[in-house]
Order: structure tokens, then sequence, then C-alpha cells
């Protein structure tokens, strides 16, 4: 079969090069349509109770991942002039397409009370740029009478500041995301020029830079690989037309791999981006294979066309079944329930399969359209310390047996001693180095409020309407107060939180009676509890629509997998000593569970 195929290659190799190069203009079109995907994970499967829980969450709630933290840590931000460029800032972020709202201490609300209408009006507190330092000081002690942002706007204690920038989820995640990122970020370098350091952090900003660090490493690993392969081919064969063909068929293979990844629907992924470079190295030494064969078979006779026919069915037979054992290596990850890795491993075992086909199509075709190899083309099967390394090696494994097996058996020993270290550790920014600045932030933010990554308890009671009962809210205080114990965990918002906020704003904004009601206080306050646990209302950013579940939000450190997976059963232990699981279902859930689960998913 393959003398066959070996001189249908050569006798039609016209035909061919046509409909490669149509199948090449076609792959490369549908490769302009690949679209980069701006979310983490994706390594769950769908029934997987971890991206079950999230799906739960996001279906009752909202995304809990649409924040782009921005911080500061000077006390010149009160001064009037930095104060006034701060309010600025926000209200331009605001007007930036996809963003949803802003708060900061410049941008924030209070409830004021509507006795006509029985319920509270939300009303900023700074409604317009404040003209006199005097001005700022009053907004200033009257944020800090607002217990309810207190650690989550600021940090009294040290003085930092941050301004939340709600993006809209569903643009953000979509091809209509813009530069969102790009231009949030040009505006707070304007604010940050002759002032002082503005810190960026929260998921939206690190995904959009891994994944925009993806896409141009992408290319700046393809390009240097292509010089680096490009210059050991020159060394080896001393030929540019050897390396020019070699060129050739990675390249035409990588349009085909990124092609495929747009015909067939697929996002560009960290994991996805790891084809174009496989299919080099897989690609480059079956070139290799193939023009060494023919430079030798060339040597004894000095017939071209004999030597490529020969070259095909001697050297294709062997490498059909290497690629072939590596493509189906690589399938056996569609057999996984995760997407990412069936669409890797259908994507990847495919491609490694073209690269074969079109090394054996072009390399001889190529060939046989130029004229015969020259003597110095062929000098790379003369070098004395190629046959010298060659003779060594095989007479070290002819008669220094003993010896091989027992540096073989020491080489395995220590091998497995590098396995058992081995940890399952990975953390949400992995891919960046501990030096980069979105590393030096996103710790800026982990130390002065714990962490910015999303983690939700969502409590749901089973009953309608059940999630405003007082038992209730004084459970998910006294779990609030718990989880104020972890130093990981920044400070946690809930429904009771909303309702100590909405008691304090009846009382004109009484910090004292930031409380919990009372049960001479429910009869009075209570219909106004009730409106703003209606659509729009503060309370409803808690509840669902039949108020039978609730959720209770805060941030985490990027602590990695081993410490989230110890933190989260210390919780889960909490949660259950708080709300009875017989009697509630309380799950731990957002992007933060999903992503260890997801860790551990892709590690087993």
């Amino acid at each position: 079969m393959w003398a066959w195929l070996s001189s249908r290659i050569l006798r039609n190799r016209y035909g061919i090069l046509v409909v490669l190069g149509l199948i090449t203009v076609f792959l490369g079109y549908e490769g302009r349509n690949v679209s980069v995907s701006y979310k983490f994970g994706g390594l769950l499967p769908k029934s997987d109770s971890a991206y079950v829980n999230y799906q739960r969450l996001l279906e009752k709630f909202s995304e809990d991942g649409n924040i782009i933290v921005l911080g500061v840590e000077d006390t010149a931000l009160y001064r009037l002039e930095n104060f006034q460029a701060w309010w600025q800032l926000g209200h331009d972020l605001k007007a930036q397409p996809g963003v949803d709202s802003v708060f900061s201490e410049a941008h924030i609300y209070q409830l004021e009370r509507n006795d006509s209408l029985k319920r509270f009006l939300l009303r900023s507190v700074v409604p317009e740029m404040p003209a006199t330092q005097h001005e700022v000081d009053s907004l200033l002690a009257r944020v800090r009478s607002l217990p309810f942002y207190d650690r989550l706007l600021y940090n009294d204690s040290s003085g930092a500041s941050l301004m939340m920038v709600f993006v809209n989820a569903d643009r953000f995640n979509s091809e209509d995301r813009g530069d969102m990122v790009d231009l949030i970020d040009a505006r707070v370098k304007t604010f940050e020029e002759g002032r002082f350091k503005v810190y960026r952090s929260g998921l939206p900003f690190v995904r959009t830079v891994v994944t925009e660090r993806t896409k141009s490493e992408l290319k700046m690993f393809v390009g240097l690989m292509m010089i680096v392969v490009a210059i050991l081919l020159l060394l080896f064969f001393k030929s540019w037309r050897v390396m020019l063909v070699c060129l050739t068929v990675v390249i035409v293979g990588v349009i085909w791999a990124v092609g495929s990844i747009g015909l067939m629907g697929y996002k560009l992924t960290s994991v996805m981006a790891v084809i174009p470079p496989l299919i080099i190295v897989i690609g480059i030494p079956n070139c290799i294979f193939l023009i060494n064969k023919f430079h030798q078979e060339y040597a004894g006779h000095r017939n071209r066309v004999k030597a490529l026919t020969r070259t095909v069915y001697r050297v294709g037979k062997a490498s059909f079944m290497t690629n072939t054992t590596t493509a189906v290596g690589f399938a056996t990850f569609i057999i996984t329930y995760s997407d990412v890795l069936k669409q890797f491993g259908l994507i990847a075992s495919i491609n490694i399969m073209a690269v074969f086909a079109l090394s054996l199509l072009l390399v001889p075709i190529i060939f046989s359209l130029q004229g015969d190899p020259k003597d110095r083309h062929l000098a790379h099967l003369d070098r004395k310390w190629v046959d010298k390394s060659t003779d060594w090696l095989i007479r070290v494994v002819q008669t220094r047996r003993p010896m091989v097996y027992a540096i073989t058996g020491l080489v395995v020993v220590i091998g497995l001693l590098g396995v058992s270290k081995l940890k399952n550790e990975s953390h949400v920014v992995d891919d960046l180095p501990m030096d980069d600045p979105v590393m030096k932030d996103l710790r800026f933010f982990e130390r002065q409020f714990n962490g910015v990554l999303p983690l939700e308890v969502m409590v749901d009671t089973r009953k309608r309407g059940q999630a405003l009962k007082d038992a209730n809210l004084k459970r998910m205080d006294r779990l609030q107060d718990s989880l104020a114990l972890y130093p990981e965990l920044s400070r946690s918002l809930s429904i009771a939180d909303a309702v100590k906020f909405i008691k304090q704003a009846f009382y004109s904004g009484d910090p004292d009676r930031y409380a919990l009601l009372n049960s001479r206080e429910k009869s009075f306050i209570l219909p106004y509890l009730e409106s703003s646990a209606n659509k729009g209302g503060l309370a409803r950013a808690f509840l669902d629509e039949d108020r039978q579940s609730t959720r209770l939000t805060m941030q985490v450190a990027d602590v990695g997998t081993a410490r989230m997976d110890v933190l989260l059963a210390r919780m889960r232990a909490q949660v259950d000593s708080i709300f009875d699981p017989k009697d509630y279902n309380v799950v731990l859930t957002g992007t933060s569970v999903v992503f260890l689960e997801g860790s551990k998913y892709m590690v087993t």
C-alpha cells in the first residue's frame, strides 16, 4: 500500500497542492473567527455538584465575579483636589460602556425614609463634587457613620480605600466586551498622574490580563519556536531549502489547527493554546525523518524520484505508527467529562494526524519540484561525531547491560521520590509570575481587605418567605461573626446587614441603631423592610423572588487549592452547626469553589 501511495503522491502532485491550498485558505479564514474565552475554569463537567450549585446561584441571584476593584493607600486621597479627582474618576467610569455602577467613599448611598410610601429611597451621599475641604470632611464623617460600608469600601486602621466598578456580566463575557478593561485602565492611569498609585484587581481585570497574555505570548512563543527551529535546521542540514520546506509544513499545520478550532466553534483557552506549539513539535521531526531518509537514498543511487518514492513507503509506515499512537494518546481526553478537555483532545488528535499527512505529502512533492541535492546538502550524513556517539550507545547497550539496568533503576527511584513530593496546589493566577504587577496589586487587596475572589454561602430555607424570619436572620448574623475570624476572608454581606442598614436609616442614620430588629420594632419597621425586599430594593440583592433562599457574599484570598480545601471544610462544619442540614439546604459556591473543584478534577 505504501509503495502505491508513494507513486500516487508524485504523479498527482499538482492536484494535491491545489487541494491542500484550498483547504489552507478555508481553514485560515475560519481561524479568523476564533474567539478567546475570558472565563476561568470550564474543567468541571456540567453534572458536577459544584457546577450545579454555581448555576443555581446565578439563576437565583446574579453573576458573582463582575467587580473590578481599584484601591489606594494614601491619606492624601482626602485632600480636596484628590477627592474631587476620585469623584470624577468614578463618574467617568460609570459612563463607560459596559459599566453598570460604581461604589466608593465618593460614590456611596444611604437610605432615606418615606413615611407616605412606607419605604426607603436610595440617595447618594455625595451627589455633587465637593467644593471645599470642609465639605469633604463632612462627607467622610457621614460615610464613617454608616457601619454597612466599614471594611467594605475602606480600611479605617490603614487608611486604604477602594472603588468597586461593577461591569455588566453578560456583555463582559460576550464578543461585545470590546476594550472595556483597557478603557478603564487608561482612565485610571490619567488619575494616577502626579498623585499616587492605584491598585487594580478583581476577577474581570485578572481574567482579562491573563487572557490577553495568553494571546500575545502564544504568538511570541510560536514565533520564537519557528526561529529556534529554523536555526537548528540550518546548522544541521546547512540548507535554506530544507529549512523553508520544514517551516512551510508546520506553518500550514498551525493554520489548520487554529482553523479547526474556529470551524468547530470552540474558544481559545489556556489549554487550547498548547495546540499550535504541539503541532510544531510533532511536525518538525516528521519532516526531519523524511528529509534525512531522502538524502540517504539519494546518496546511494543519485536518482531523485526513486529516492523520494522509497522515502514515502519506508518512512511513511513508521511515521504513521508514531503519529497515530500520539494522536490516540491525546484522544483519550475525549472520554473525560470536561468540555474543555474533550475539545482539546479532539482538536489535538485530529491535527496530529493532519500534520503527519501534510509532511508526507508536502515534503516529497516540494523536493520533486526542485533540483537534485548538492553534495554539501548531504554532508550531514557523514558527520563523524554522530557516528561515534551512535556507536558508543550501541556498545554500552550490548556490553554494559548491568550498568544500564542500575542507572535506569536509580533514575526510576529518583523519579518516584519526586512524584511522592507532588502536591495538588494551584492558584487562580498561577499563570502570572510572583513579581508581576497584577500579582503585587492582588496582594495589596489581600493585605488590606483579605481578598477579591468571590465566595458565596447560599441558604435555602425550604419554605417560601422564611428567609426574613427572625431566627434565620440571627443565624445568619452568627455565621457572619464566625466567618469574621478567618484572616483569608473579607468582610461578608448578607440579608442581616441589609436589615441592620434599614433599621439605622429608619432612625435617621443613628450608628447606634445598626442592629437587628427587636420584637417591639417589627410592627412599625416591617412594612419598610418588606418594601426593600421587593424588586429594586436593598434587601432584594440578598433574596430570591420567593424569599425562600438568601445569600451571604464575601471575598477570599488566592490561598491555593490546598488551603482552600481545608478552609471550606471548616466553614462547612460551622455552617452546619448553625443551619441544621435537616431543616436547611446550604451550599458553599462561587467562582473560588468552582476553580478549586476544577483544579482537583484536572489533577485526578
